[in-house]
């Protein structure tokens, strides 16, 4: 377990919690003996995870109509102290020092209790007369509040299949991440994380086709979910943030290869490519037959707010 909350109601093996990482666990008459408490620490679960358990468990009777869960219920001030919380050891020590510099964390449950919402555009009519960005300009703290809580819609999967190669991101982008940065309000982290994976986002949250959002699992049931995390939207929020606070500057290599590289053409594809050979030491120019750089870069951008790096 990475990831994510789960509750035991019915019999379990004798190494519970082995290779636990993440996450947290409610077990029900949970025997000490049975548990790897190499790797995690056993407590009573607090009032705000007795909530979170009656919620979870009056889903679970609503799902599946489980006798145990109801008798649970019925009887829930006589039956909760059975339940006893799994914690691994790494994952108190973070949440021990969020609690003390950060201010409570949003929802987990969100994807449950906010909707998608992506960012809107401007009309057609508007936008076939100018070159400037297709989105709507927002008021920055309006803006960061809703992106902050559409990033509480991320499940912090398991196996998140955003940043899968082969159906989400060709980037390898650490989405559920830099997400729950966003959500912390920990827009600088978030940037950070960002740029490990992918050099232009500033490419990648105006242009790209986002193929995470309809890799996120939450798309794959659009019957019980308004659709998949608006991950285009927060990874164009995040940058620019980035570009407005002044955390983003040019960035030099360490060293020089002595090797001389051609890219040719200016598009997202070959700035990102000799930017990244750039700090690689290579010396690098690119051919652009255009009078100006940038391609549909120069499009998107021209007349934006967001600088060029």
């Amino acid at each position: 377990m990475t990831g994510g909350r789960v509750v035991i109601i019915g019999p379990t093996g004798r190494n519970l919690a082995a290779g636990m990482s993440g996450g947290i666990a409610f077990v029900l008459d949970v025997k000490a003996e049975k548990v790897n408490c190499d790797m995690v620490v056993l407590e009573r679960p607090s009032t705000e995870d007795c909530s979170q358990l009656v919620e979870i468990l009056g889903e679970h009777v609503a799902a599946t109509g489980s006798p145990v869960a109801a008798e649970l219920l019925e009887d829930w001030v006589g039956q909760s102290p059975r339940f006893t919380k799994v914690l691994p050891v790494d994952y108190q020590k973070v949440v021990e020092e969020n609690e003390l510099v950060e201010p409570p964390m949003p929802d987990p449950r969100g994807f449950l209790n906010v909707e998608r919402s992506g960012t809107p555009t401007r009309s057609t009519e508007v936008r076939v007369g100018d070159w400037a960005s297709v989105y709507e300009s927002l008021d920055p703290v309006v803006r960061n509040r809703g992106v902050s809580s559409q990033a509480s819609r991320c499940m912090d999967c398991a196996v998140p299949y955003c940043h899968s190669a082969d159906v989400g991101c060709p980037l390898g982008n650490l989405i559920p991440e830099w997400n729950d940065l966003v959500r912390r309000g920990r827009w600088s982290e978030a940037s950070e994380n960002l740029h490990s994976t992918n050099n232009f986002p500033e490419f990648t949250g105006h242009l790209c086709p986002a193929p995470c959002e309809t890799a996120c699992v939450l798309a794959l049931d659009d019957e019980h979910t308004s659709g998949g995390v608006t991950i285009k939207r927060i990874e164009q929020a995040i940058v620019d943030n980035a570009w407005k606070s002044g955390w983003l500057g040019p960035q030099g290599s360490v060293g020089h290869s002595g090797h001389r590289v051609a890219v040719v053409g200016s598009g997202p594809a070959g700035l990102a490519a000799a930017q990244q050979l750039t700090r690689a030491g290579h010396n690098v120019t690119v051919f652009e037959r255009s009078d100006r750089i940038g391609d549909c870069f120069a499009t998107e951008f021209r007349n934006s707010s967001c600088p060029r790096p």
